[in-house]
């Protein structure tokens, strides 16, 4: 059985490529596109995967909404510990 999104990525990936013809993918996991910056040749490095979780169709991202991750009270604490050993404050 093939990965979620499997087909979804193949089609985007041919898109990608279509719309920058030098562009490469050199394992089948990424995509490189090659272009310039300042006069000097960059890479842009494009990794894709199905989201577990789809957002709505939007530019915002609601971070109150609690259904987007979970994390157990001990991963909290460790959290809350560690924030608080480098000095940050919430």
């Amino acid at each position: 059985m093939a990965a979620k999104g499997s087909i979804a990525k193949e089609n985007i990936i041919k898109q990608i490529f279509n719309i920058f013809p030098d562009s490469f993918s050199p394992d089948g996991k990424e995509i490189r596109i090659n272009t310039e910056e300042n006069g000097q040749p960059i890479q842009i490095k494009i990794t894709l995967t199905a989201a577990k979780t789809p957002l709505p169709n939007n530019s915002e991202i609601e971070i109150s909404n609690e259904n987007l991750f979970f994390i157990s009270d001990e991963e909290r604490n460790d959290l809350n510990k560690t924030l608080e050993e480098m000095g940050v404050s919430f």
